[in-house]
């Protein structure tokens, strides 16, 4: 039996995520690195979409769903209407200010923490590449070149002159340093610190 968390499939991924320990976090960043801001954008068109469909459907229901209705004298125009609710909608989510958007959903409370999370795991990607930004130059253009798929560690190793499992080893003390720096941010961010619903 799942809880009200559970109710759209993307929470557990966005709880999995909060709960994980800054060294986690950074960790499943390096992995998703090329793709995570695409990650990001969907996680927060399923919430929106999560939020309008239940906006909809309580709004009908609140208004006895009568179904059509007959004009009275204005000009109506549903899809514009609609279109202006998923900017507003949108806008809210990015800016955090979710009363007036969330005011006609089940769990509030619910949509709201999903939002915070992923504002949480934008501003952790952002002191991950601050971290990786804090290599010697030579390294973060290695690091970056290989975490983006760029360069594999062959071409690397043949690029630096040395064998595959030198590379290698290149590639896994960088990124050790990477998830202590940025890591060591995210204890600071992350240790008092700790939402209340988890």
């Amino acid at each position: 039996m799942g809880t009200a968390a559970d109710t759209y499939f993307y929470r557990k991924d966005l709880r999995r995520y909060e709960t994980a320990e800054p060294e986690e976090k950074v960790r499943f960043i390096l992995n998703h690195f090329s793709g995570f801001e695409m990650m990001l954008s969907s996680f927060e068109g399923y919430i929106r979409i999560s939020i309008e469909e239940e906006c909809r459907y309580n709004r009908r229901k609140e208004d006895g769903d009568a179904g059509v209705r007959v004009q009275g004298g204005f000009t109506s125009d549903p899809t514009l209407s609609q279109a202006v609710r998923n900017i507003e909608i949108e806008e809210d989510i990015r800016s955090g200010d979710m009363n007036r958007v969330l005011k006609y959903t089940d769990e509030p409370q619910l949509h709201r923490q999903d939002c915070f999370i992923l504002t949480d795991m934008r501003s952790d990607y952002r002191y991950t590449v601050e971290a990786i930004r804090r290599l010697k130059p030579c390294e973060q253009s290695l690091y970056l070149d290989y975490i983006t798929g760029r360069k594999d560690l062959y071409r690397i190793a043949e690029d630096c002159g040395i064998q595959y499992q030198s590379a290698k080893n290149k590639i896994a003390r960088i990124r050790i340093r990477v998830v202590k720096m940025a890591g060591r941010t995210l204890l600071v961010k992350y240790g008092g610190n700790r939402r209340e619903w988890l």
